[in-house]
C-alpha cells in the first residue's frame, strides 16, 4: 500500500498540483487578515456571537427608521480600530454601521479628534469646549446632537447592565428629522418688538449676529404676528419676544370666536415648544403678557440693576456699574434647570464673561420653585444668570430699592414644564420659557465680541430650548414597563470584555471564549484550533516531500 502511494506521489503532475495548492493555501491564509479587516470596517459584516444580540441591528430599529426622508450623518470621533477596541464605543459603532448598510439615508463619518483635535470643532458646545473621542454626533442640515457613548448603556451603581443604544440612536435621528422642511425660530412682531429676519422689512441689523447664531444651529428664521394667525406655525420650535412695547390682549374683544394671542401662546407651549423673552430695564409693565408669564413662575421687575465692581468698565468711563458681568447658575438642586443650560460655561476653570447691560431683575412669582399641575405634570423655575454680590437695584428716578432677601439678583431665568402625554407611559416632554432683563444680551456689540461669553452663553441656552424630542418606540428598548424589550438588551453578564464581540461572565466561571453561545464556541473551536492542526501539517508534509524529491 505504501509503495503504491509513493508511486502515485512521484508522478510529476500530481506533485505540481499539490505544490500549487500549498502555495495557494498560504496566500489565502495571508490574505485573511486584510480581508477580515475590510469586511468589518468597510462592508459592515460583523458576526454577532453574543447571547444578547449586542451587534445586531434589530428589526425594531430598522423599521422605526424606514420612513426616514432626510439624510442623517452619524459622526464618530476616533479611528475604527480605536472604536472597536473600546468597550463603550464598540456596540454603538457596529449598530450604526449595520443601520447605515440597511438605510440609504444614514451615513457614517469618522473625524478622529485624537489625531486632529480641530476636525470636530463645528460640534463644540462652546468655543472653549471640546469634543471627546468617545462622543457620537448626529447631524443633519446644520443641526446636530452630541452624546457620549456611555449614554447608550444602562448603568446601575457604576456597572453597565444593559445596552440601550438602539432606542437612543432611533430617538436622536427621529428628533433631528421631526419637522418636515426644518425647524423654525420666529420673532414675534406687531407690538413694537425688535427682530431680524433676512429680507424682512423693519429688521434690526443690530440683531443679525443672533440671527446667524440660530442659523448655525440649524434653525430657519422668520416672523409671526400672533394677532393675525389662527395658531403659531407647527414648524415653530422657538418663539422670540424681543423688547415688546405694547401689551397683548388676554381675550379677543373684537371677535369672540377667535382666540387671543395668549391663548395661542398657551396652545403652542403645550406642544413641547419654547419661548424666549427679552425686556430692558425700567420698561413699562405689560399686564396681560406679564400675567401669563407669572403662570410659569417668571416675573420682570421694573428696575435697573447696577454693580459697582462686578461690571465691565466702559472705554469712555460712562455707565459705571451698568454693564453687569453675570455669574452662572451653580450645580445645586434649586438651580438645576439654570445650571443645565450653562453647565459648559459654569464648569470652566475660568468662565468667560457674559455681559448684560441695561438690565432689569427678575423674580419668582410663587413660593416654591417647583409646582405640580397634575398627575405627571410639573413646572419648575430657576435662575440662569445672576448679578454679583455687590449689585443693587434702582428705580426710574435713580433711588435705591430695598431687597427683601440676601439672594443674588436674577438677570435671566428659565421655567420648564415636563409632562407625560395622554396614553404615554415612559416618555416625558419638555417646554421652556427663558426670560432675560435686557435685549442687549443678543445684540451684535456683545454677541460678536470674542472676548466675551455672550455668544457661548446664548448658544448653550438655544441648544436647550430649541431642541425637539421625538422618542422612538419602546420596541427599540425604551423604559416602558409594558414593553417586551424594556430597557434594551440587558446583559447576561456584567463585565464588558476587552475582546471584540464578546462579554465576560462574572459569576466565578471562566471560559476559553467568554460570553459566546455554545454553538458559536463549537464553530470557533473548529476554525481556530482543529482546522489549523489539520491544514498546517498537511501543507508542511507536501512542501517537505516536494523538497526531498528534487
Amino acid at each position: 500500500m505504501m509503495e503504491r502511494f509513493k508511486a502515485i506521489w512521484h508522478k510529476k503532475g500530481l506533485r505540481r498540483v499539490l505544490f500549487g495548492l500549498s502555495v495557494l493555501l498560504l496566500v489565502c491564509l495571508l490574505a485573511v487578515q486584510p480581508l477580515f479587516s475590510y469586511l468589518l470596517q468597510e462592508a459592515s459584516v460583523w458576526p454577532d456571537l453574543t447571547e444578547e444580540g449586542l451587534y445586531t441591528a434589530s428589526e425594531a430599529l430598522l423599521s422605526s427608521l424606514r420612513g426616514l426622508q432626510q439624510d442623517v450623518t452619524v459622526i464618530f470621533c476616533a479611528a475604527p480600530d480605536y472604536l472597536l477596541g473600546n468597550r463603550e464605543t464598540r456596540s454603538p459603532y457596529i449598530t450604526c454601521k449595520k443601520l447605515a448598510r440597511e438605510n440609504p439615508h444614514i451615513k457614517i463619518e469618522i473625524r478622529d479628534v485624537l489625531r486632529d483635535p480641530s476636525s470636530a470643532d463645528a460640534f463644540k458646545g462652546t468655543s472653549g469646549g471640546s469634543v471627546a473621542w468617545n462622543d457620537i454626533i448626529f447631524t443633519t442640515e446644520g443641526e446636530f446632537r452630541r452624546v457620549s457613548a456611555l449614554s447608550f448603556w444602562v448603568e446601575e451603581e457604576d456597572t453597565l447592565v444593559g445596552y440601550n443604544g438602539e432606542y437612543r440612536i432611533a430617538t436622536e435621528i427621529l428628533s433631528l428629522t421631526a419637522i418636515d422642511g426644518g425647524a423654525y425660530a420666529y420673532f414675534a412682531v406687531g407690538h413694537g418688538e425688535r427682530f431680524y429676519a433676512e429680507g424682512v422689512e423693519g429688521s434690526d441689523p443690530s440683531l443679525s449676529a443672533f440671527y446667524e447664531l440660530m442659523r448655525e444651529l440649524g434653525l430657519k428664521v422668520g416672523t409671526v404676528n400672533l394677532d393675525q394667525v389662527d395658531e403659531i406655525p407647527q414648524n415653530c420650535v422657538l418663539l422670540i419676544f424681543c423688547g415688546t412695547r405694547t401689551d397683548y390682549a388676554d381675550f379677543n374683544d373684537k371677535d369672540f370666536a377667535h382666540r387671543s394671542a395668549m391663548e395661542k401662546l398657551d396652545d403652542y407651549l403645550a406642544r413641547d415648544r419654547s419661548v424666549m423673552v427679552f425686556r430692558d430695564a425700567l420698561q413699562t409693565p405689560l399686564p396681560a403678557f406679564d400675567s401669563y408669564l407669572a403662570e410659569w413662575g417668571l416675573g420682570f421687575n421694573t428696575d435697573k440693576v447696577l454693580a459697582p465692581t462686578s461690571s465691565l468698565a466702559t472705554k469712555d468711563g460712562t455707565g459705571a456699574g451698568n454693564h453687569l458681568i453675570a455669574t452662572y447658575a451653580p450645580a445645586e438642586e434649586d438651580s438645576a434647570l439654570g445650571y443645565g443650560m450653562v453647565a459648559g460655561l459654569s464648569d470652566m476653570n475660568i468662565p468667560p464673561k457674559t455681559v448684560l447691560p441695561n438690565c432689569a431683575s427678575l423674580h419668582m412669582t410663587r413660593v416654591n420653585p417647583e409646582v405640580t399641575l397634575g398627575q405627571n405634570n410639573v413646572r419648575a423655575v430657576s435662575g440662569v444668570f445672576f448679578a454679583g454680590e455687590d449689585a443693587y437695584a434702582v428705580d426710574k428716578d435713580g433711588h435705591r430699592l430695598t431687597k427683601e432677601d440676601a439672594s443674588l439678583y436674577w438677570l435671566a431665568a428659565a421655567a420648564t414644564e415636563w409632562y407625560l402625554p395622554s396614553g404615554n407611559t415612559d416618555t416625558y416632554y419638555y417646554s421652556y420659557v427663558f426670560a432675560a432683563g435686557t435685549t442687549a444680551l443678543i445684540e451684535n456689540t456683545y454677541l460678536s465680541d470674542s472676548a466675551l461669553g455672550n455668544r457661548d452663553a446664548m448658544r448653550s441656552v438655544l441648544r436647550t430650548v430649541s431642541r425637539v424630542d421625538v422618542f422612538a418606540s419602546s420596541d427599540t428598548g425604551g423604559f416602558d414597563l409594558n414593553s417586551d424589550n424594556y430597557g434594551g438588551k440587558f446583559l447576561l453578564q456584567t463585565e464588558l470584555s476587552e475582546e471584540p464581540y464578546t462579554f465576560h461572565y462574572t459569576f466565578g466561571r471562566t471560559h476559553d471564549y467568554p460570553g459566546l453561545t455554545v454553538a458559536a464556541r463549537v464553530v470557533w473551536t473548529v476554525l481556530i484550533a482543529i482546522v489549523p492542526l489539520v491544514v498546517v501539517p498537511l501543507v508542511g508534509f507536501a512542501v517537505c516531500r516536494r523538497r526531498k524529491s528534487r
